[in-house]
């Protein structure tokens, strides 16, 4: 079997797709079409086989100077049965510069895309995450540019999954997508504008379009088998899985359920795929592939507990809470005494929300650790931070009430005081500050306002420059004026403090993203705090803390508009955090005033 398409058919496409693109931007007419250039492009392409060397020389030095205007039919050309030809076409390929942005590209999108021809196929594809992750469809002609133009067949394929994995636009805003990627990827022959082409008939005739998906997932299964240097099975999932949720969306469930089959023949039983194929299939209710999925992959869950949580995740939304808690309970006892085996489990539990079982994870990271060692103080800090963010203010106290009590035991009672290296003195003031901090939150819930100041001076004795207390006084009415001058002369001192560090080092993320904070929630220049907002998420884009500072630092100058935006966006992103589900309620309260005409 021939790659993809006979060079005859090819030939007759690019005439026809020539026609079609000069017709769309207006050049000519229905009835007088001119000689279409894609012609004069396969002519020279078949010149690169010619038996002169001088006839291909030629041919090369002028597809050379079309640019990228003969990429496509290079593209193609790459398969060609002549193996000059073929070889010919990859070499221009190769040799050609792509622009990847345009004068018209967010500023997000060209500070991503700057640096991305110099980057390695690892960052490439983390870029196009990025990418897609950008609010207001930002990165959507970006990603239809890669699709089109990207050298590396992985990576155009990449672009276009990663287009179609992304949030889906609001309708009142999709005719201008649409019209993005159709306008963007022109005539490309490549598989990735096929499936945006698709991806884009399917918001006008969802049930046709399903049939044109069946056949391009069927290609790409092909493709795999004969090619794999095209593919991944990785990338025929998540086809299988756009099919799939496009059928149950026609009400196709059968078919959308062999399409689940199919999709469980290339799954792997790794931990770090594994668990989110199965929130996929609860997502759609597919119970009965979960079952499938159980007994297809049983040895392989039964050896990790990452496995066997997200089974128990699935009993848990199947209502089965039971069986869910018996999984759960083997899981925990699957990590024996390896401290750092519970430590990055209780971590994934974490980020997809179950406390509770991330909870057993920490404690037994701590329990099985030596006290005062620094993974076990990394245990104790993750589950500490998940107590604050549940309010669960004593709890998260008391965890390092004894992180600190093991430290200090670590010196033997009558020995000499010795001088702690100054990280190690940092870090325990740090702990400190934390756990006076933690109090005050705690009696603030009490309405001690008392109690609440003490512990607040306290934190301050140990750690002056820690925003969470800075922030926590300056919002503390109706208490001493001098107390309160301390507390702005802090802020300022500690606002120095972060632009001395962007000074120092202009390209990390945290200065900027701290002042940002530390201004949006207490006083200070209000323009500053947005710049330096934006500029932490163009060092580090889409990162979902920045873009709840950002949500902050619009609500501090009333945009709330803005606020809710960015704030749903970082949601989305982390939607287990719960503090900034309270911070997106908080804005979006704020906007409905406004929309009412309250004060």
């Amino acid at each position: 079997m021939k790659r993809f398409r006979e060079w005859g058919q090819i030939l007759t496409w690019l005439s026809v797709a020539a026609v079609w693109l000069a017709a769309a931007q207006g050049r000519v007419s229905a009835a007088a079409p001119a000689d279409p250039p894609a012609a004069a492009i396969a002519a020279l392409i078949e010149k690169l086989g010619n038996d002169d060397f001088f006839a291909r020389q030629r041919a090369e030095t002028e597809l050379k100077e079309l640019g990228l205007a003969a990429f496509d039919a290079l593209a193609v050309a790459e398969n060609h049965d002549d193996i000059e030809i073929a070889a010919r076409a990859k070499y221009l390929l190769r040799t050609m510069r792509i622009e990847w942005t345009v004068a018209s590209d967010p500023s997000d999108v060209r500070q991503l895309m700057k640096n991305y021809q110099d980057l390695d196929q690892e960052g490439r594809a983390a870029r196009l995450d990025d990418l897609a992750r950008l609010p207001d469809d930002a990165g959507v002609a970006a990603l239809c540019r890669v699709a089109r133009y990207e050298k590396s067949p992985l990576l155009s394929k990449q672009a276009a999954l990663a287009l179609l994995q992304a949030s889906r636009a609001k309708t009142e805003s999709w005719p201008a997508r649409g019209e993005t990627i159709l306008t963007t990827i022109g005539p490309s022959p490549r598989p990735a504008a096929d499936w945006l082409r698709a991806y884009v008939a399917e918001h006008d005739d969802a049930a046709s379009a399903s049939q044109e998906w069946s056949r391009l997932t069927e290609m790409e299964e092909i493709a795999l088998a004969q090619f794999p240097e095209q593919s991944t099975s990785t990338i025929v999932v998540a086809l299988l899985r756009h099919e799939a949720e496009l059928l149950l969306r026609v009400g196709r469930r059968d078919k959308a359920l062999a399409t689940m089959r199919r999709l469980l023949a290339y799954e792997q039983p790794h931990a770090e795929s594994l668990p989110e194929l199965v929130s996929w299939l609860v997502e759609q209710q597919a119970w009965d592939m979960v079952d499938e999925l159980a007994e297809r992959f049983a040895a392989s869950i039964e050896q990790d507990a990452r496995l066997i949580y997200a089974l128990a995740e699935a009993r848990h939304a199947q209502g089965n809470t039971a069986l869910a808690g018996e999984l759960a309970t083997r899981a925990l006892a699957l990590g024996g005494d390896n401290q750092v085996d519970h430590l990055e489990v209780g971590k994934q539990l974490r980020r997809r929300g179950q406390s509770g079982w991330a909870e057993a994870e920490f404690r037994r990271a701590v329990q099985t650790g030596e006290p005062g060692q620094p993974r076990t103080l990394e245990a104790q800090l993750y589950l500490a931070e998940m107590f604050y963010d549940e309010l669960r203010y004593l709890d998260a106290a008391r965890v390092f009430e004894e992180a600190l009590a093991a430290l200090d035991h670590r010196q033997p009672k009558g020995a000499q005081p010795r001088v702690e290296p100054r990280r190690n003195q940092e870090r325990r003031n740090g702990l400190s500050a934390r756990l006076h901090f933690l109090y005050a939150c705690h009696y603030e819930t009490l309405g001690d306002r008392a109690k609440q100041v003490e512990h607040l001076d306290q934190a301050t004795e140990f750690d002056a420059q820690d925003v969470d207390v800075l922030i926590a006084r300056f919002r503390l009415d109706g208490t001493d004026p001098q107390w309160h001058a301390q507390t702005r002369e802090l802020i300022r001192e500690t606002a120095e403090q972060f632009r001395l560090q962007i000074q120092q080092l202009p390209e990390v993320a945290t200065p900027y993203n701290q002042l940002a904070w530390l201004i949006a929630n207490t006083e200070g220049d209000q323009a500053e705090a947005l710049a330096a907002s934006r500029k932490s998420l163009e060092i580090e884009p889409a990162t979902p803390g920045y873009l709840d500072t950002l949500a902050r630092c619009y609500f501090a100058q009333a945009d709330y508009e803005n606020a809710v935006k960015y704030q749903s966006l970082a949601v989305e992103l982390d939607p287990h955090t719960k503090q900034m589900a309270r911070q997106l309620e908080e804005f979006r309260a704020a906007l409905a005033e406004k929309k009412a005409g309250a004060p």
